[in-house]
């Protein structure tokens, strides 16, 4: 009997662990299923001074987080738009590259920073773990911060063409 009361303790202790154990990693892929792998998470203080001097600390979004960003970011694009613009649009912009870091500034608010490109990059470069900076190439290359908190952007930068 008191084999048995062993036996089912062990059982019920494994089970336990088994669905704790796995909890984390399914709410993360929520989380993140609107990142794919055109996406990356760079969070490097030290490539990120020219962007913001006071990075309190990096947080991770939430699926409706990321939403609100991709709508703040339609916004900004429809706000902006160029007749100079050959790729960049509302229906293009789910094709961009997108390098993102998610921070908290001096003033408390989370920045969502992203940089985009049309395309992978053909030349050496470890754009998955390195912010890119590419001088000119037109609308195949642009930058934004959105200020979540505020449901603001700035600093919406869109490349040049040489």
């Amino acid at each position: 009997m008191k084999t048995h009361f062993n036996i089912i303790c062990i059982v019920f202790i494994l089970l336990i662990s088994l669905t704790h154990c796995t909890m984390p990693e399914e709410r993360n892929k929520t989380e993140n299923e609107l990142l794919t792998d055109r996406h990356t998470v760079i969070n490097d203080t030290s490539q990120l001074k020219w962007i913001c001097d006071s990075i309190v600390h990096f947080w991770s979004p939430t699926k409706e987080q990321l939403m609100a960003v991709e709508s703040i970011l339609e916004k900004a694009i429809k706000e902006n738009h160029d007749h100079y613009w050959t790729h960049l649009s509302i229906n293009s912009v789910k094709e961009y590259y997108r390098q993102y870091s998610f921070f908290i500034d001096q003033y408390n608010d989370k920045i969502v920073y992203i940089n985009a490109f049309c395309g992978e990059p053909k030349y050496p470069c470890d754009w998955k773990n390195e912010f890119m900076d590419v001088l000119d190439g037109g609308d195949c290359y642009w930058s934004i911060q959105i200020n979540l908190t505020k449901e603001s952007y700035f600093d919406f930068i869109v490349n040049g063409v040489a």
